[in-house]
């Protein structure tokens, strides 16, 4: 498709369009199922698709998956900096949510207990992040490293026993991050992504409208 055939695109096709960016995760393709279920179109590209090749998809969301690296190793998969400076919802997933605390400012390192497995989030004040859920969720954690400093404008809004950041998340830039991953219906008490189910929203309802009304469970 040339640009010109996408510039005469109807705007709402254009803008209602989430994009996950594949840094490696072996949910990947589940983070874009759980978006298409809630009838949004998504799609999956490399980490290293250019930042001029986001603005001309002009995508209602990011979505920074997973991965098994660590943001602070030589060679680490990045992103441009400049990605969080776009003014859309951008939602990091476990490496997604390290590498955005990483980028802008905060500081992550290895942790000295590995979770993986299950894990109860207890929520910390109020969020956009966890609006309408309970107090404590049950999620899948699959991870080595931790935020132990946000960066300047976030805030804390979920820990765990063993972790006191797991989900962080700067409203006014509109830039979240949770490090639980997605697993299968049958490993999850709930029905649905509250974060994925969120943007998903957003691009269901008036285009640009952020935080979206959602009630949506969480199959994390």
């Amino acid at each position: 498709m040339s640009r010109s055939d996408t510039a005469s695109e109807p705007l709402a096709r254009r803008h209602q369009t989430i994009l996950v960016l594949d840094f490696g995760s072996q949910y990947t393709q589940l983070i874009a199922r759980r978006v298409r279920e809630n009838r949004v179109y998504c799609e999956i590209h490399p980490h290293s698709l250019s930042l001029e090749e986001i603005r001309r998809i002009e995508p209602l969301g990011l979505i920074l998956s997973g991965g098994p690296q660590s943001v602070y190793e030589p060679g680490a998969a990045r992103v441009d900096r400049a990605l969080f400076d776009l003014g859309i919802p951008i939602l990091g997933i476990c490496y997604g949510m390290q590498l955005a605390a990483h980028l802008l400012g905060g500081r992550v390192e290895g942790s000295g207990e590995r979770e993986y497995g299950r894990a109860v989030i207890e929520r910390v004040g109020s969020s956009v992040l966890f609006d309408g859920l309970s107090q404590q969720e049950t999620v899948w954690m699959s991870h080595g490293d931790r935020v132990l400093e946000p960066p300047d404008g976030f805030m804390v809004c979920g820990a765990t026993e063993n972790a006191p950041a797991v989900a962080i998340e700067d409203p006014e830039r509109k830039i979240f991050g949770i490090r639980s991953t997605p697993r299968s219906r049958t490993r999850s008490p709930a029905a649905r992504s509250c974060a994925t189910s969120s943007m998903a929203s957003a691009a269901q309802g008036e285009i640009g409208e952020w935080p979206p009304t959602w009630k949506r469970r969480w199959s994390w």
